[in-house]
């Protein structure tokens, strides 16, 4: 119907892709991105995700006041805003928050186990396991019982580089804590995620420059409430992917698109971008004052990045790595925004602000375990 009304209009939906023709496992998805284009009334923008990974254009980073934790991707999403803004258009919609929202992990197996229907969530491991030829222990594990665990069996490992007395200080084991928030597993699990991934550093550092507006239609309060209370009464289903979103979706998809049962992971995106540019990750890290400020190991760090790149883990598993790796940036140019910051007034002095300053980045590295922001 949108499109419809556009074409009534006179105006034209623009889409705009990370196409990857050549990346193992990415360059799968081109069937699907192909079906979506054959519908009529949208103009195509490809962005060529090969020349472009994560960790790519730091150095075009805009000044930012506080750090960021999604920096690792901010060379795409600066891509995606200039494409967008060189269409001429003056809104971006994006698809952030449809897997918070639309996940298909299974946690309702948490929830049986502690209803005491122990045989029922071992019947539905086995059905997850033969769905995906994993093991059905893989799964009661994962979602029924690693989410029961109290929180002092759930306390976070602090990473090897980050200094004893900042990790003591802050107390980052604690950091973890109970994201039980509600009766359901399903549900704390999901207002967990959408904490999470709060914020938005697109719209204000970069977006706004151009006079544009980013708007995510899946975090509209409405949708959020609505998608939530589904997912305590619909179960995901193992044979397909985001099976609530597909029936939504079902007269405006093809179902080459609705009829999938999966995805290819980002994996080689993180990867690959981290090892090609350790040596600028590196100096960024020898550069920032993280050891004189007592915080993180510069040597350690960068061991733990150069194993990181080997690819050894998945990109979740390194979400306190990219933390880290944002509060050095931001702690690096830290001396060029104070001297772009407005002049003190006569009634302020040059102390006042530093000092401001300091306790304005103290409250920042006081969160180094926040979720990965995606675009």
């Amino acid at each position: 119907a949108t499109l419809e009304r556009l074409a009534a209009s006179g105006r034209t939906l623009h889409g705009i892709s990370i196409e990857y023709p050549t990346l193992r496992g990415l360059r799968d998805e081109a069937p699907y991105l192909a079906a979506a284009l054959r519908r009529p009334g949208i103009t195509r923008h490809a962005i060529d995700g090969d020349e472009l990974l994560d960790f790519d254009r730091l150095d075009r980073v805009p000044l930012l006041d506080e750090p960021c934790p999604g920096l690792f991707r901010a060379g795409i999403d600066m891509a995606l805003v200039d494409t967008a803004a060189a269409c001429g258009a003056d809104t971006m919609l994006t698809g952030l928050g449809a897997d918070e929202l639309l996940s298909d992990a299974p946690f309702y197996i948490a929830d049986l186990l502690r209803a005491g229907h122990v045989r029922q969530a071992l019947s539905e491991s086995a059905i997850w396991a033969r769905a995906t030829t994993s093991g059905r222990w893989k799964f009661l594990h994962a979602f029924g019982i690693a989410p029961l665990l109290p929180a002092f069996a759930r306390r976070a490992t602090v990473p090897s580089w980050v200094l004893p007395g900042f990790a003591r200080e802050l107390r980052l084991r604690d950091r973890v804590g109970d994201d039980r928030a509600a009766k359901s597993v399903v549900l704390s699990e999901a207002l967990a995620r959408l904490r999470e991934t709060a914020g938005d550093w697109t719209r204000g550092a970069l977006a706004s420059r151009r006079g544009l507006h980013v708007a995510h239609p899946f975090r509209d309060p409405r949708l959020t409430g609505f998608a939530l209370g589904v997912r305590t009464r619909v179960r995901p289903d193992p044979h397909r992917q985001k099976a609530v979103l597909s029936s939504a979706m079902r007269a405006v998809l093809p179902s080459i698109i609705l009829e999938r049962r999966g995805k290819a992971p980002f994996n080689a995106v993180y990867f690959r971008g981290l090892s090609r540019n350790l040596p600028r990750l590196e100096a960024m890290i020898q550069a920032s004052p993280v050891e004189e400020l007592e915080l993180f190991d510069k040597n350690r760090m960068i061991e733990a990045m150069r194993e990181t790149a080997l690819g050894g883990k998945s990109p979740a598993l390194a979400s306190g790595l990219n933390t880290g790796l944002a509060i050095a940036h931001w702690l690096s140019q830290l001396p060029r925004w104070l001297d772009a910051a407005p002049k003190p007034s006569h009634a302020a002095t040059l102390q006042t602000i530093d000092d401001a300053a300091g306790d304005a980045g103290a409250s920042h590295l006081r969160q180094p375990q926040q979720g990965r922001q995606r675009a």
